[in-house]
């Protein structure tokens, strides 16, 4: 049995192969280092054939179409079973390699549609006796995200991973000029230079260049208009000294667009067609020019053999990362840059006329990306072992001990206990909202919010509201009041308190009511949650005339007798004082666990609005032990409700 330690790297490509091609680079020079298993997620394309001494484990494949909708490219399976099998698969793997290392491409910076099984896979990852160093391998450049969508990278980062490696000179691209969360990082980042396949030996670049135009797309999904283009370009070029042209189709192509191509350019002279090539940069060394796509490893093919190229960047919606690039490499002198918008047979033919008495500048930049990587990670397992020798904790080590006393009340429960989350003010702080929400999406562990009426805009309701429909039985909606007004001149705030008569209550609930049915789309659920938890017995009077079956306040609160109302209490503030000082996150745990082991039903509440990063972590933390205990029962308000006004067992 080898003694070498080990290295578990999973690689989702989606649209094209240049997530694969680059990672296959990647574990091929960490063979040299570590025992490797690769979880491959992606169909395997023809012609590129994993690296020696790695042990390969294809997950039943998935990928994105050319709208970016997540397909099963096994058509005996569907999507939904493609994903069960895989994480039979994933956790599988994780269990008999029981890594040292587990580097994970891309994720948590991309792959948001491949996060349930990925979250699940992290969470088992780190429940093993001797967790591994977690490390996510990212390309140069970003695709252009909005805050909500970094803020999630960099909370699942800051939760789960150890460092993170770009694979770029950090003088060519740094993370932070295309990743923008408002919390930053707190893991390490390491800059390894870029990634680049093996040269063969035998062609040196500018040696033994042939009249011929390379034209290629990538894996070829999206590249036909591309491809069609330069067929009909190459007709419109000077006949005295025209080059030849060759199209690569490249392995994903639809078989439709390849024969449309191939149809075009029959009867065509000096042009050549084949479907896909195993190694695109012996292709460009051999080139007079070359005309593409800007992804990550064409962009090191035209680098390494310093070819006249022209790039075409793909920019499908959203995607901005391959024009990035290119217009980095142009300002360096490395390449030409059409615009995908001015792509037309008449414009293309005239670059080409420039670009064949083009000469690239030589780029100097870091191409050691491989052997840096494999330098990297080492360096952390080494790091994490001299931490285990010393006996000292390491950030993913255990369980933190706030939790201890939660998951000893738990394990001594005769029977699972209910407990329900309750985020108050939905309304304000609308980004602080979706990372919250997302969060409890990771575990698959439901949330109520009380929404405020007068604050929520029309906009983000229907985003709610599109959530809501999606995952029904997790995500739920109440009224929090009208606008979390105070109307009381002394003492504690109230909105609906002693100072207001019963007209004025019930206006403010019933205006309340229609505002937030007409927003959402749909009546929310008859729940009424008052601001600061307070009202009095003339709310719950005016609740139950309008149909409202359910009242939440704080557990310390006198219940209102022949209301007809059922009463759902918060137990546990996530936010809980005692005496003006708030407790801590020790003596919170443990209030907790006692509340589990004497109360029927945990109502938890939350603030989102004032819950800073560290908040989320520690949110993040109590959701994965009640998401992985048997005893923990997390339920909506409405289902407890229900259970209560039925006399079943909550």
């Amino acid at each position: 049995m080898s003694m070498r330690p080990r290295l578990l790297f999973y690689c989702q490509h989606s649209l094209g192969m240049g997530h694969l091609v680059r990672s296959f680079a990647i574990a091929g020079g960490l063979t040299n280092h570590f025992d490797v298993v690769f979880l491959n997620g992606g169909p395997l394309p023809e012609g590129q054939n994993p690296p020696e001494k790695i042990e390969i484990v294809n997950l039943p494949p998935l990928g994105f179409d050319s709208e970016m909708q997540l397909l099963s490219r096994d058509h005996s399976r569907t999507v939904a079973q493609a994903q069960k099998i895989r994480m039979e698969i994933m956790r599988k793997a994780l269990d008999l390699a029981r890594p040292d290392v587990l580097l994970i491409e891309l994720f948590p910076f991309g792959r948001k549609k491949f996060a349930g099984e990925l979250i699940a896979f992290l969470e088992d990852a780190r429940a093993l006796t001797a967790p591994p160093v977690v490390v996510c391998s990212l390309r140069d450049i970003l695709v252009e995200r909005n805050q909500h969508h970094d803020e999630l990278a960099s909370h699942r980062a800051n939760r789960y991973f150890d460092a993170v490696l770009v694979h770029s000179d950090a003088r060519f691209a740094r993370l932070e000029e295309s990743f923008h969360p408002s919390s930053p990082l707190k893991i390490p980042v390491h800059y390894t230079g870029f990634v680049t396949r093996e040269q063969k030996e035998g062609v040196e670049p500018q040696a033994r260049r042939k009249p011929r135009i390379v034209v290629s797309a990538g894996g070829g999904l999206v590249g036909e208009a591309l491809l069609r283009t330069a067929i009909q370009a190459h007709e419109l070029l000077r006949a005295a000294d025209k080059p030849e042209m060759r199209i690569i189709g490249g392995p994903f192509i639809p078989e439709e667009s390849w024969q449309s191509l191939e149809e075009i350019a029959r009867r065509k002279q000096g042009i050549s067609l084949i479907r896909s090539v195993p190694d695109l940069g012996m292709e460009l060394r051999c080139a007079a020019a070359s005309i593409s796509q800007c992804g990550y490893n064409t962009a090191m093919d035209i680098l390494r053999s310093r070819v006249p190229a022209l790039v075409v960047p793909f920019s499908g919606e959203k995607q901005d990362e391959q024009m990035n690039r290119a217009r980095r490499l142009e300002r360096l002198g490395a390449l030409r840059v059409l615009e995908p918008e001015r792509l037309d047979a008449q414009t293309l033919a005239a670059e080409v006329e420039h670009l064949l008495h083009f000469q690239p500048s030589e780029v100097q930049l870091n191409m050691n990306g491989v052997e840096n990587t494999a330098l990297v990670l080492m360096g952390l397992v080494q790091e994490r072992q001299v931490k285990a020798a010393n006996h000292l904790k390491h950030r993913t080590a255990g369980t933190p001990d706030w939790l201890i006393p939660i998951g000893e009340a738990l394990d001594g429960l005769p029977q699972p206990a209910s407990l329900f989350f309750r985020d108050d003010d939905c309304g304000w702080s609308d980004d602080r909202l979706l990372l919250l929400l997302d969060i409890f999406a990771d575990f698959g562990i439901p949330v109520d919010l009380a929404a405020i009426p007068a604050a929520l805009s029309s906009t983000f309701a229907q985003k709610l509201s599109r959530r809501m429909a999606a995952y029904s039985e997790r995500l739920r909606i109440h009224q929090h009041g009208y606008a979390h007004l105070n109307h009381e001149p002394d003492g504690k705030k109230c909105e609906f308190g002693p100072a207001r008569d019963y007209l004025s209550q019930r206006s403010d609930i019933e205006n309340g009511q229609r505002l937030l049915a007409g927003l959402l789309g749909t009546a929310p659920d008859p729940i009424f949650t008052p601001p600061w938890n307070r009202c009095t017995a003339v709310t719950a009077r005016c609740l139950a005339e309008l149909g409202f079956q359910v009242l939440s306040r704080d557990s310390h609160a006198a219940r209102f007798e022949d209301s007809g109302m059922c009463e759902l209490p918060i137990a546990m503030d996530w936010f809980a004082h005692r005496k003006h000082v708030r407790l801590g996150r020790m003596e919170w745990g443990r209030s907790l666990a006692a509340k589990l082991e004497n109360e029927a039903a945990v109502g938890i509440m939350l603030h989102h609005a004032v819950m800073n990063a560290e908040e989320m972590l520690a949110l993040a933390q109590l959701l994965s032990v009640l998401a992985r205990h048997p005893n923990a029962n997390c339920r909506t308000m409405q289902a407890l409700a229900v259970a209560q006004a039925t006399n079943l067992s909550v």
